[in-house]
């Protein structure tokens, strides 16, 4: 039960947070999507 709890907290704070931290990860997957664009750019110069 308590280990259930501990889960059941823990995905709130997640969704609570969850805002965030979609906004970082995409974000991040930009900035990562660009330095990828620009190093195949390079590449093909």
């Amino acid at each position: 039960m308590r280990q259930e709890h501990r889960l059941a907290s823990s995905w709130l704070l997640i969704l609570s947070h969850g805002r965030w931290l979609l906004l970082l990860h995409l974000i991040l997957n930009k900035s990562l999507s660009l330095d990828k664009t620009g190093l195949r750019l390079a590449q093909g110069k």
